[in-house]
């Protein structure tokens, strides 16, 4: 009985530390949420449009493409207001799809695997 009290009084003593840091915890999660927290890279720091193919097999590069996405940018002002006609009538807004990348940040695009060869396009 004596040993069932003193687990009580332990538990009793030790709730509001615990308690304490549940809500600390919260605190530290809900800080880190809040809309500007985060460390992630702007669109400002987006500076490459990247292509590159590798044999798999050697692993060799074999084609390495880096153009500055401000050139990209320049380049898709040319194409028509409507869009860019790629294929079976379906149109493309280039000017607005560089716009879309440059604002999620660096990222992986496409990354294909095809005949012993890797293909990856991304903008850094």
């Amino acid at each position: 009985m004596k040993k069932l009290v003193l687990v009580l009084v332990v538990m009793l003593g030790i709730a509001p530390a615990v308690m304490g840091a549940a809500s600390d915890d919260y605190k530290v999660i809900k800080k880190a949420v809040k809309p500007g927290a985060t460390t992630a890279k702007t669109m400002d720091e987006v500076k490459w449009f990247k292509v590159e193919v590798t044999d798999m097999k050697t692993g060799k590069v074999k084609v390495r493409v880096t153009l500055p996405i401000s050139l990209i940018d320049v380049i898709s002002g040319w194409c028509p207001k409507d869009g860019l006609v790629v294929d079976n009538g379906m149109k493309i807004n280039l000017k607005q799809l560089v716009q879309e990348l440059k604002k999620v940040g660096p990222l992986a695009i496409v990354e294909a695997c095809e005949d012993n060869e890797k293909v990856k396009v991304w903008v850094e």
